[in-house]
């Protein structure tokens, strides 16, 4: 789907965050720049989160608790990580297992549970791009694990995109 704007990924934030539920897994990948941690932000607030949501790039990890829903969001950065050995202090097995949504960028990077719902963002090819494209990105979205199947649907950004 194509996001033109920061308008349109905060659709597609706030529409994914309609149906999370306690326990959630999204795995993040694409380009560095694409957006990833714009969309966490998103997210985050369309869950309530009332405190800036920061790239855990040098952090790894940010935990953020969230006002309305008083759900806990486990924001992952992975792109300093080599793999699942690396991560082990971050303690991973523990976070999946909290009940909180866990958001994971640089997904590929990490072995995650086979039901979650992965995101990939990428910037459009230099030969499709107008002179005023601006902040134009393209999202797709895969359902992984029969969880994740059944509620694609229920995401209308996906449907109008």
């Amino acid at each position: 789907m194509e996001l033109r704007g920061l308008p349109a990924t905060q659709r597609l934030a706030e529409s994914v965050a309609a149906v999370l539920r306690p326990g959630d897994v999204l795995g993040l990948d694409g380009d560095l720049g694409a957006g990833k941690t714009t969309f966490v932000r998103f997210l985050a607030r369309a869950l309530g989160v009332t405190t800036p949501v920061t790239s855990p790039t040098f952090t790894l990890a940010n935990t953020y608790e969230t006002s309305s829903s008083h759900l806990i969001i486990h924001h992952i950065d992975a792109y300093r990580l080599a793999g699942d050995a690396d991560a082990e202090d971050l303690a991973l097995p523990e976070l999946l297992d909290s009940g909180g949504i866990v958001v994971v960028e640089w997904a590929e990077r990490l072995t995650l549970p086979p039901d979650r719902l992965d995101l990939h963002f990428q910037f459009p090819p230099a030969h499709s791009l107008e002179a005023d494209a601006g902040d134009h990105r393209i999202a797709a979205i895969s359902a992984r694990g029969p969880g994740w199947r059944t509620r694609l649907v229920e995401i209308p950004a996906v449907l109008s995109g």
